[in-house]
């Protein structure tokens, strides 16, 4: 959500074809836009006056790059940055401000050989890029928070920590769809499972959730943790979680 409108991508199939999909709602109207580009839009964040999204642009059935879109409030297109690291598969996940820098970070991955591995951007407000980082952790990056002073935590197959330089300070294992930093706590939320981390990725508590969550973001409105999932046992259905962070210990209400 950003100003008045909630923000919504993904993507459409339009002539068997998929393409990116974005929709900005309002109170008083609905707008839809979709961009030119073959594949799926898979994350927004708002900076200012403008949306970012992020996502993967199919080249081919083989080739895929990432690419970021800098939209208006009315999602006017007003930049396009594309990023090519590999001749296969390549997707940006996520993406966040940080609030220290105005630096847009993005997260993902690349393939070569076979292996995939994390690929982090960092990028000006007017998409040039600053700096990549390639942190040789296998697997996927989903998406990125930051604490007040301008750290990133970058999740997904693992968890890492950099600092607002993008040098990386601490590394744990557990693997996560969604996070959340409040109360100076991280909280990722993982297959059936909830962590709670410290500043340093140092285990406070776990709790299982026998909840599966997929794409999308937690959120934090000050007081409350909001993450979206479905269930792994029993009926499948749909679960939203709201946490208290502190001092209310971690099960949630559902």
């Amino acid at each position: 959500m950003a100003g008045e409108r909630i923000y919504a991508v993904g993507r459409r199939l339009a002539d068997g074809f998929e393409q990116w999909l974005l929709v900005a709602l309002a109170s008083w109207a609905e707008l839809v836009v979709t961009s030119s580009a073959p594949g799926e839009a898979l994350a927004a964040s708002s900076g200012g006056e403008y949306l970012y999204v992020a996502g993967l642009e199919m080249l081919s059935d083989d080739e895929w790059q990432w690419r970021v879109e800098k939209r208006g409030p009315d999602l006017t297109l007003h930049g396009v940055y594309t990023s090519n690291p590999s001749p296969s598969w390549n997707s940006a996940l996520g993406l966040g401000v940080n609030p220290a820098t105005g630096h847009l970070w993005v997260v993902g991955y690349s393939e070569n050989g076979g292996v995939f591995k994390w690929r982090i951007e960092i990028l000006d407000r007017e998409l040039n890029r600053i700096e990549v980082l390639t942190p040789d952790i296998e697997g996927w990056a989903n998406g990125v928070v930051f604490d007040h002073e301008g750290n990133a935590y970058v999740y997904g197959s693992a968890i890492a920590k950099f600092d607002e330089k993008g040098r990386r300070v601490a590394k744990a294992k557990y693997a996560g769809a969604k996070a959340v930093y409040a109360k100076e706590k991280l909280y990722l939320f993982g297959d059936n499972a909830l962590y709670k981390l410290d500043d340093r990725l140092r285990l406070i508590e776990a709790v299982k959730l026998e909840t599966a969550f997929g794409d999308g973001k937690a959120a934090f409105d000050g007081e409350n943790i909001y993450a979206a999932g479905h269930k792994t046992q029993g009926e499948r259905k749909w679960v939203i979680y709201s946490i208290k962070p502190f001092p209310a210990p971690l099960p949630p209400v559902i």
